[in-house]
């Protein structure tokens, strides 16, 4: 399997808490391309960010969600814009599957596996410290 986006969302705890960009949220499979909210399993997800990857799993585009909707990057955009392309680490984001298929590779990072969501492909990993802290999640997608 390929990993085609990194989402960083805000957690089941936060996410109902918040006034997101649409009026009712839908489930994963059911929510539009500019869509800011989702929902799993009965939980609402907020998308802070979301990390569009080509198939070695480097970033092509950078969606930033506002409340209006998104604001989409691609990587030509982001390279022009040097202080965005610095302050969220472009060059170093590199994300693939381990060979055994319990972790992600992040960046230099190892990451164990939570969760996997076959039927929306999506895979939840372990939360450190620090997202734990801040009420988030980071997930990724694959195909």
């Amino acid at each position: 399997n390929t990993i085609i986006a990194k989402y960083e969302l805000l957690d089941e705890e936060l996410s109902p808490k918040r006034m997101n960009c649409e009026e009712k949220t839908l489930d994963f499979l059911r929510m539009g391309k500019f869509d800011c909210s989702f929902k799993l399993e009965n939980r609402e997800f907020d998308i802070e960010k979301k990390f569009v990857l080509d198939e070695l799993g480097n970033v092509n585009e950078y969606w930033n969600y506002l409340s209006e909707g998104p604001l989409i990057y691609t990587l030509t955009e982001l390279k022009a814009d040097k202080n965005l392309f610095e302050s969220l680490s472009i060059e170093k984001i590199n994300v693939s599957i381990s060979k055994n298929g319990l972790q992600i590779n992040d960046s230099g990072e190892t990451l164990n596996i939570e969760r996997i969501y076959k039927a929306e492909k999506l895979i939840f990993v372990v939360r450190n410290k620090e997202t734990l802290k801040n009420n988030k999640r980071i997930i990724y997608q694959y195909k």
